[in-house]
């Protein structure tokens, strides 16, 4: 039917009310998102992921200046530097060897430190498992023995993402490890490693309660394709 013309009841076809109602309906839908449909959304400034993070976000820094000693086998080791594998597994061993070392001290709370893919990657959501005990006095020299009391012990989970770089605000993080993180919550810590393979100044930075500061819009999560 032609605007204008009139259909079989004797009524004339008007144009307008066909927009009008798809005006309404957009208007409604928009709002539903917070979005006017008259005003596009301008970003201005710099990407996210360029974008530098706020340091009160950051829990821990270490770098070899303030006393991170780093293993000989560490120091020693190859890197291939276009082998993204072998650069995470750098980053990997120099945090376990970090809490091997803070184990030792003396009074240390904790209990025990597991490298999950120390013969090789195995899929896990997360790298490392440090237990740690909440009560002063039980340490790893303790000991722990079938049928001992646990409920004292709380295990941090730790996920390493490491980077030649000296500053790199973003990383790429799975579905998995997501779920993991919300999951455990303030048991799940991101270790940054940075400067992967120069001895001199690579530094370790510590970001705990991932889902936590998510929430509090700290950290942002971004959508690559």
């Amino acid at each position: 039917m032609l605007p204008g013309e009139a259909d079989g009841g004797g009524r004339h076809f008007d144009p307008s009310i066909i927009q009008t109602a798809k005006r309404a309906r957009m208007e409604s839908e928009s709002a539903a998102y917070g979005v006017s449909p008259r005003r596009p959304v301008i970003f201005h400034g710099e990407p996210v992921w360029n974008q530098s993070a706020d340091e009160s976000v950051f829990e821990e820094e270490i770098s070899v200046g303030s006393g991170l000693s780093i293993p000989r086998e560490v120091r020693e080791q190859a890197l291939d530097e276009a082998d993204s594998k072998a650069i995470g597994r750098w980053g990997e061993q120099l945090v376990y060897s970090h809490y091997l070392q803070k184990s030792k001290a003396e009074n240390s709370p904790i209990v025990s430190v597991e490298w999950m893919n120390d013969a090789n990657e195995i899929g896990l959501p997360y790298d490392l498992k440090v237990t740690m005990t909440t009560e002063p006095g039980l340490s790893e020299g303790a000991g722990l023995v079938d049928g001992d009391d646990v409920s004292h012990l709380r295990t941090v989970f730790i996920e390493v993402k490491a980077t030649l770089a000296d500053k790199k605000a973003f990383f790429e993080i799975s579905h998995p490890q997501l779920k993991f993180a919300e999951e455990k919550e303030m048991d799940f810590h991101i270790m940054r490693v940075y400067n992967v393979g120069k001895v001199d100044c690579v530094k370790i930075v510590s970001l705990e309660n991932l889902i936590q500061k998510i929430k509090g819009k700290q950290v942002k999560v971004c959508m690559v394709i």
